[in-house]
This record gives structure tokens, C-alpha cells and sequence, in this order.
């Protein structure tokens, strides 16, 4: 009897958990498309990149003006972007206009 009330206890004791706090994250994502004007942009699917993961929303809100503002300067129009014709940008967002092989514009959000 005394055995089964210790297993009992020790069963008990590992099925607490020790800390009651539950921790999550942020995650950045960046969606990527390229579209032309004969293509939809139904018919270009997107793909995702993940950027990183932060403990607090704060954090990743921080992390999400520091990968719009090096979006923003590596597509920014200058003579080391020779392809690059135009940009178009909002907070969280970048869009670029460049030709594409058959010499239409194509759009990269």
C-alpha cells in the first residue's frame, strides 16, 4: 500500500509542471511576388520569408521598421541599380518596377 502511494506521489509530482508561465513569439514574415502586366497577380503565387522571431510584439514592430528602412535603401533608384526603374513604398510596405527578359515592366512587392 505504502509503495503505491509513493509511485502515486512521484506520478503526481512529474505531471506538474514546473513553470506556469507559457511563452510565445512574434514572428516577421516577408511575402515576396513578382507580377507583369500580361501576368495577374492571381497567376504569380507569392512566396514567404521568414526573418526572424522576437519574444515581444514591441520587438518585432522595431524589427519590422528595420527590414522596411533596408528594403527602402536597397531599392532606392542610384547607379549600382541599373534595373531598377521606380519604387513605390509605405510603412511595411515596398513595391519596385523593373524590366523584365522581354523587356515589359515587372512589378516585385
Amino acid at each position: 500500500m505504502r509503495g503505491r502511494f509513493v509511485r502515486m506521489v512521484i506520478i503526481l509530482a512529474l505531471g506538474i509542471p514546473l513553470s506556469s508561465g507559457a511563452s510565445c513569439a512574434w514572428v516577421l514574415w516577408e511575402k515576396v511576388a513578382t507580377h507583369g502586366q500580361t501576368v495577374s497577380k492571381e497567376d504569380a503565387p507569392p512566396h514567404w520569408e521568414l526573418h526572424t522571431a522576437m519574444e515581444t510584439k514591441d520587438d518585432c514592430e522595431t524589427m519590422l521598421t528595420k527590414v522596411w528602412q533596408l528594403k527602402m535603401h536597397e531599392t532606392t533608384p542610384n547607379p549600382d541599380t541599373p534595373g531598377l526603374e521606380g519604387r513605390h513604398a509605405t510603412p511595411g510596405f515596398v513595391s519596385e518596377t523593373h524590366p523584365g527578359k522581354d523587356g515589359q515592366p515587372l512589378w516585385t512587392t
